[in-house]
């Protein structure tokens, strides 16, 4: 079951039919490497690997270069196992919604899920589209090449017949380029609302900023234990009073450019006491 991914450069050099080799082969590696990560997390039941190793359920391949903008193709072939899981009449349709949610979210674009397949993992397991967000951002910023040095204004990732879904530019670019991580540990009041035991990825609500962010707890079994503990609790007893819950998180803020908390890697988690 084939699908192709068009990557479609448009402005300065790129309407010429025209890149400059390195700043292509960087753009083409970033793209390479993020769609391989976000396709095999898909026919693999959501499991992320931090490092790549040979595909799994499907193939990708690199199809030429085409003039007029300057298009780049990569030709995604699902295998045996993964079409018979999904059903061959609604896999690319899904796998397409989970890359966009996946593409979108990396680069601070809004995306809604088409697909009923995608929106239940994006209502009930949001830190699987945190994760593939982080494992990506890295190979966006290559993917970003061209644009950082003006060879191009634009890049639309196409689904040939569909449309563009999801378009880097400038903006995009600072986003996922521009990010810091806080110098000192800091702390909010919150309480988790999912939570990944098996990767210690999850979401919290912070009181004071009035909104659900990222985390991730590391060192498994390690001297985070209690902080895997708390996290777990804290979900567990939110579910049953959206009133409690409450831990006090500590750990280290990731920041776009506006100052805006994208995921905080998670230090303690600890009990919240309140004056009576």
């Amino acid at each position: 079951m084939d699908t192709t991914i068009n990557i479609i450069h448009e402005g300065r050099n790129a309407d010429e039919g025209k890149l400059d080799l390195y700043d292509s082969s960087e753009t083409l590696n970033g793209f390479a490497r993020s769609v391989n990560l976000v396709a095999e997390a898909f026919v693999n039941d959501n499991v992320i690997k931090e490092r790549q190793g040979q595909n799994n359920g499907f193939t990708s391949e690199f199809t030429g270069a085409k003039r007029g903008c300057f298009e780049l193709s990569f030709l995604l072939t699902f295998e045996g196992k993964a079409v018979a899981e999904h059903g061959h009449s609604v896999i690319l349709d899904r796998f397409w919604d989970y890359f966009s949610v996946a593409f979108n979210m990396a680069v601070g674009l809004e995306y809604s899920p088409r697909t009923k397949f995608v929106n239940k993992i994006f209502e009930e397991k949001p830190y699987v589209f945190d994760q593939l967000a982080e494992q990506i951002e890295g190979p966006l910023v290559n993917a970003h090449r061209t644009i950082k040095t003006l060879e191009a204004d634009v890049i639309r990732v196409n689904r040939p017949r569909v449309g563009d879904k999801v378009v880097f530019n400038r903006d995009t670019y600072r986003y996922i380029s521009e990010t810091t991580r806080s110098t000192d540990v800091e702390s909010w009041i919150g309480n988790v609302t999912k939570y990944n035991l098996l990767t210690g990825y999850g979401r919290f609500y912070v009181d004071e900023e009035d909104q659900t962010v990222p985390f991730l707890i590391k060192d498994f079994g390690g001297l985070r234990i209690s902080s895997h503990q708390a996290a777990a609790s804290s979900m567990q007893e939110a579910s049953k009073d959206i009133t409690a819950g409450k831990r006090i998180f500590s750990g280290y803020a990731i920041r776009d450019l506006r100052r805006r908390i994208k995921r905080v890697e998670i230090v303690e988690i600890g009990a919240a006491e309140f004056d009576e």
